[in-house]
């Protein structure tokens, strides 16, 4: 395989907080395990850069709603801002 697409189910490691990364990581054990790592990214760009070089050749990401949307809202279930019509 050349090219990884990762990101495309809508769950990553990135982007986090300090506050969404440990449900992520536990979220996401529950398919990867938990890996021995060093946990020490927070944007897409400093987790790609975190395996540079040391897996496929080629990754394409796609950005995953679920990090996004926890980052920026939290994980409250609220209704839109814009108004019900």
């Amino acid at each position: 395989m050349t090219t990884e697409v990762i990101g495309h189910d809508g769950l990553s490691y990135a982007p986090v907080n300090e506050e969404t990364l440990a449900f992520f990581r536990r979220v996401c054990a529950a398919i990867n395990s938990n890996p021995e790592l060093d946990y020490n990214w927070r944007s897409v760009g400093e987790f790609l850069a975190r395996f540079d070089r040391q897996v496929s050749p080629n990754v394409a990401f796609l950005l995953p709603h679920g990090p996004v949307r926890m980052t920026a809202m939290g994980p409250d279930d609220r209704r839109s801002p814009r108004k019900a019509k």
